[in-house]
């Protein structure tokens, strides 16, 4: 029997091992996917913004843009339209601080430190992306106020092509009747 209690105990200890060798994989796995659903819902959260950005009066709200009668669109941060940069420096972008992935790492007490640079990383890239795409709408924006007041510069040149052009038709006709009158005279 001794040798029997022996052969059980091994047995359940090497059973014992195998069901934590299984919880180390089980958990891995569970970790694995926490991180696919993080970075898909993250991806989901891009798409969305990108489908809202795609919306006028959506991607205006969805930008903190707001309309002032006193001087014209304003961004979340108060700056008025005209002080907007037309060109987008991409190098600021790329320059996000550390403080992303510490506050990650300190709001998920249960995240490891790999996860949290992961996500911390995810979440610099996510919000690149969002600035730019805020950043394409600013200059979309500024693009179509240039554009007016050119058509609007356009119909004043034409309207003024037209008045010149009247006035010299007039003004030839005139020519003409005087030339018609010193005629007659000689």
């Amino acid at each position: 029997m001794n040798s029997q209690s022996t052969e059980t105990h091994t047995e359940v200890g090497e059973f014992t091992s195998c069901i934590h060798e299984s919880d180390k994989d089980t958990k891995k796995e569970s970790e694995l996917l926490w991180r696919r659903v993080k970075t898909t819902t993250l991806l989901t959260y891009l798409e969305s913004k990108a489908r809202i950005m795609t919306v006028p009066h959506l991607a205006l709200t969805s930008c903190g843009i707001k309309q002032s009668d006193v001087e014209g669109f304003i961004d979340r941060t108060g700056t008025p339209m005209s002080s907007w940069s037309k060109n987008v420096n991409f190098f600021d972008f790329d320059c996000r601080e550390a403080e992303t992935s510490v506050g990650v790492n300190s709001q998920h007490g249960l995240l490891d430190e790999q996860d949290a640079s992961y996500m911390g990383e995810m979440l610099n890239r996510v919000q690149t992306v969002t600035d730019v795409m805020e950043c394409l709408v600013k200059r979309v924006l500024v693009a179509e106020l240039e554009s007016n007041n050119a058509r609007q510069k356009v119909s004043l040149g034409q309207e003024e092509i037209k008045k010149k052009s009247i006035q010299i038709e007039t003004m030839s006709e005139k020519l003409d009747e005087m030339d018609r009158f010193a005629s007659g005279t000689n």
